[in-house]
């Protein structure tokens, strides 16, 4: 979805993508690809105050396509029966990229005092790439995961400056540089069941997480962190293994302070800072059963249950729903 909460990205594992208007279920836009499957994708802003959609393809490429909503918006004043394509205006190939498909891609929020931002992509092979997205190039690379990379969350702090420099000659020579004590993280789920928090402001790190959580037993399929306290003191992870854990990282150490027990394999989680009925922190889960289940997170009760898609009951190989947005 586009961060204004207009616009709906939609694939079903090919080569296109459609772009939706949601509240009149009208396609304004397409993505035609480069002929192979669609591997993930995201939404950054840009300098233009528009959007661009990042695609990576089975091809190992990543592309970026502008997208327009003042175009969007013309194209449904007149509609017109001709539906347009999107142009890519720049490629990462896949020798700049990862040697495996790309499983997962993600845009962080914008680094604090500077609308720049930046995009990881997580690879088949275990490795995280983190890019600056106006630039293209490198800024990190994390190697070590015991699998694909299945999941991302990001944690930036609100305060504090950003500097940019030219590119980088080394992986670290352009990471964003900290003189106040700023929060810059990158969280990352795996098929290996572990959780890691890379910190992306430490220089000294030389691609080492800060952190590695251990609790699932099956791969991460969801992460998330609140919004609160200008950094994020809470982050949820769920995996296939029905379980969410509820971190808190304002410790020296992450600690799990609460486990939601779910009764399905999840493939997607989220938080949701208010929710009528919950006083405090709230969740959504989804997963093979098809329905979008809501939590009181720290009291570790379900609230609510959103009827969804309809799975058949012992179907190993469908996981109900994939994404909640």
């Amino acid at each position: 979805m586009t961060p204004d909460g207009l616009y709906l990205l939609t694939t079903l594992h090919s080569a296109s993508v459609y772009i939706t208007h949601i509240a009149s279920s009208r396609v304004v836009a397409q993505i035609k690809g480069d002929g192979t499957p669609i591997t993930a994708m995201a939404v950054a802003p840009n300098a233009e105050g528009e959007f661009t959609i990042l695609t990576a393809h089975q091809s190992l490429s990543v592309r970026y396509y502008p997208f327009s909503t003042t175009e969007a918006a013309a194209f449904l004043a007149e509609p017109s029966t001709k539906i347009p394509f999107l142009t890519f205006t720049r490629q990462l190939t896949r020798a700049q990229t990862h040697p495996s498909p790309i499983l997962s891609l993600s845009v962080s929020p914008r680094i604090p005092n500077s609308d720049a931002t930046l995009f990881a992509t997580g690879s088949a092979d275990g490795t995280v790439k983190v890019w600056d997205t106006t630039g293209g190039f490198v800024t990190h690379v994390f190697r070590g995961h015991g699998g694909g990379v299945s999941a991302f969350a990001w944690r930036f702090s609100r305060p504090g400056a950003y500097i940019s420099t030219a590119a980088p000659t080394t992986e670290y020579a352009n990471a964003p540089k900290s003189e106040d004590g700023r929060v810059m993280q990158l969280i990352t789920g795996s098929v290996d069941t572990r959780v890691r928090i890379y910190d992306l402001l430490d220089q000294t790190a030389k691609g080492r997480p800060k952190h590695v959580l251990e609790g699932h037993n099956s791969v991460v399929r969801g992460l998330d962190v609140s919004s609160d306290e200008g950094i994020g003191r809470w982050l949820v992870s769920a995996g296939r293994d029905r379980i969410v854990l509820v971190w808190d990282l304002s410790q020296k150490t992450p600690k799990v302070v609460q486990t939601l027990l779910t009764s399905e394999s999840l493939e997607t989680v989220g938080l949701i800072s208010h929710l009528k009925g919950v006083d405090g922190l709230a969740c959504f889960t989804g997963g093979e059963k098809g329905q979008v289940r809501l939590w009181d997170v720290l009291r570790g009760k379900q609230v609510a249950v959103v009827p969804g898609l309809e799975v058949e009951e012992g179907d190993e190989d469908e996981h109900g729903l994939a994404y909640v947005l």
